[in-house]
């Protein structure tokens, strides 16, 4: 668990990391807003930043692990015999980098400096709203157990009282299902790239298995008397083989963790939520409700809470096969 002291440290130099900064709105003028806002922005950055971070490992763990399996192949079947000094080096350089992730902590610091961020971003809706609620007493258990930075740093909030009721429709409620229903534009694209790729890898596997049967049924009806050939060519063919285990291997270890189905389903389950609120206040002629609002917040929450029990099974892994 990352403490609020890493947090605020880190939060001194988050404007240098060349990360974008956008607002929750621009043109904030009411202090408490502004306190709300300035801790938000830095959760985000710092956030996108360590996920950046944790992206670049997840690609290079997913090409140094089966290029060891694949070197490994060449070393028994070509019996390239130098290669094991290669390999038994890149397990070795391998584990280095991954012990150096576990400390540098960029996933946990990426998944709990999101929670903040979208919590505090709650907060600044309540505090929009006029409503006292604090977001941490909302937290559902999980998230108020498991991540205790997010109670920690608004405990370091003092919020003087909203100056008015402001509407939240606009820049909470549509911003937000226009931003999941772009989201799930970029998303889909992303998955239907990332599914051909894995059907061609696919393809190639059963490609080379079939080569392999129509090969070794021909040598069971002809028996040809040349055994170095044939035991050349089933050594091609394992190499092929194995190579396609090495890119399934490839495959696994990076699209799987990138779970690209639930945030599809994640985005959309959200885009309806804002859809039902957006309707039920527009529907009405009286003023927002607090208690609209704050049944949003709680499903919001709730949202988060399922997504990051979801991700933190998605780490990286020490997986060379």
């Amino acid at each position: 668990m990352i403490d609020k002291e890493t947090f605020f440290e880190e939060k001194k130099n988050y404007d240098t990391l060349g990360i974008d900064i956008y607002h929750i709105e621009d043109e904030i003028t009411d202090p408490g807003l502004k306190e709300i806002d300035g801790l938000y922005v830095a959760a985000d950055v710092l956030s996108i930043k360590n996920a950046q971070k944790h992206n670049f490992h997840l690609k290079l763990i997913a090409v140094i692990a089966p290029l060891i399996t694949f070197l490994f192949l060449l070393y028994d079947e070509a019996e390239q015999h130098l290669l094991i000094i290669v390999c038994i080096f890149l397990i070795v350089l391998l584990y280095i980098y991954y012990s150096n992730i576990e400390k540098e902590k960029c996933y946990e610091k990426y998944l709990e400096y999101r929670l903040l961020a979208e919590a505090l971003r709650v907060q600044y809706y309540l505090y929009k709203a006029k409503i006292k609620d604090s977001t941490v007493d909302l937290l559902p258990w999980f998230l108020k157990t498991g991540v205790p930075l997010i109670s920690d740093v608004f405990a370091e909030l003092k919020l003087p009282d909203a100056e008015k009721k402001e509407s939240i429709l606009d820049c909470w409620i549509i911003n937000q299902k226009n931003y999941h229903h772009n989201a799930i534009s970029r998303t889909k694209s992303t998955k239907k790239r990332n599914d051909k790729i894995e059907q061609v890898i696919l393809f190639c596997t059963i490609a080379v298995y079939i080569a392999t049967f129509i090969f070794e049924i021909y040598m069971l009806i002809y028996h040809p008397y040349d055994i170095s050939t044939a035991n050349s060519i089933r050594s091609c063919l394992k190499i092929g083989i194995g190579t396609a285990s090495v890119a399934t291997l490839f495959s696994s270890n990076y699209y799987g963790k990138l779970s690209l189905s639930n945030k599809i389903t994640d985005h959309e389950r959200m885009e309806a939520l804002y859809e039902k609120i957006g309707r039920t206040i527009t529907a009405s002629n009286e003023e927002e409700r607090d208690e609209d609002i704050l049944f949003l917040a709680r499903e919001f929450l709730i949202e988060n809470s399922t997504w990051y029990a979801f991700q933190k099974k998605n780490d990286i892994n020490f997986n060379v096969e």
